[in-house]
């Protein structure tokens, strides 16, 4: 699916600038419209603020520093995507950032957000985990990993494939990637005696669509997550796609899960699909 609008999750906190810097240039690589949702209302307390009347103080703070900021960052943006020669769109919004963002998802090619938020009160106006925001979205999230520089993204992709619809959902939305990608690897988990089995069909299929597919296949057994994770940087990855969410969301949190146990951990961008 062509990338047409992007929506990117803006606050002001330190990591906007790398989160706005990867959503630009992605605007510009796929000729997309950025629409950029501007949060004012924080999504968690610190454990330090207590009781009803320090929450109150509390929120109203955080909202006022962001909207102060505002402003500021507003023509910090305007003036960044003029530059570049970008299609862009702002709105302030206030309220759940996860329902918000989804909202607007369904209007949307791609959401932006990153994994972590840091713990300054300005910070905490951020997104507290994605990972509501992955279950309600429609369109794929880009998760991009705490305070790190991403100096390539979707350069060398690799697809952790398991023959399940949230895999499919990510293939097929997420296919534009795939296609521009100048390496794909397709990591399957087979069974002993059996290797590459499980990827045959998912290969062909990548195929027909003018991708070239490297096959990677782990029989060692062990945790899935972290294969998927030693694959990522054995093979020197700027991109992971995966779905997300395979079994029921709490017993994925319950009993680790795949999905959880790469959010915690990702060294690289994050293309995941519900």
């Amino acid at each position: 699916m062509p990338v047409r609008t992007i929506l990117l999750h803006m606050a002001p906190t330190e990591s906007r600038h790398e989160r706005f810097r990867v959503a630009l240039d992605m605007a510009k690589r796929y000729g997309a419209h950025l629409e950029i949702a501007y949060m004012v209302t924080p999504v968690s307390m610190p454990t330090q603020v207590r009781g009803r009347g320090a929450s109150s103080a509390y929120i109203a703070e955080a909202q006022q520093i962001a909207r102060e900021k505002a402003v500021a960052i507003e023509t910090e943006i305007t003036e960044a995507c003029k530059q570049a020669g970008v299609s862009w769109s702002w709105e302030i919004l206030e309220g759940n950032h996860n329902e918000l963002l989804a909202g607007r998802s369904h209007y949307a090619d791609l959401v932006i957000v990153h994994a972590d938020h840091g713990v300054s009160l300005e910070d905490y106006i951020g997104l507290h985990t994605p990972d509501d925001l992955l279950m309600m979205a429609v369109c794929p999230v880009l998760v991009l990993p705490g305070r790190k520089k991403i100096k390539t993204l979707g350069h060398r992709v690799m697809l952790a494939w398991k023959d399940c619809r949230e895999a499919a959902n990510v293939v097929h939305k997420g296919l534009s990637f795939l296609q521009e990608a100048r390496k794909v690897y397709v990591l399957t988990c087979d069974r002993p005696h059996h290797r590459f089995e499980a990827g045959r069909d998912i290969n062909t299929y990548l195929e027909r669509h003018g991708v070239a597919v490297e096959p990677v296949s782990d029989v060692a057994g062990g945790d899935v997550g972290d294969v998927i994770l030693s694959y990522a940087h054995d093979l020197e990855i700027d991109l992971l796609m995966m779905g997300a969410y395979g079994h029921s969301r709490w017993r994925e949190i319950v009993l680790g899960g795949t999905t959880h146990h790469i959010l915690e951990n990702i060294p690289v961008p994050l293309l995941m699909s519900h």
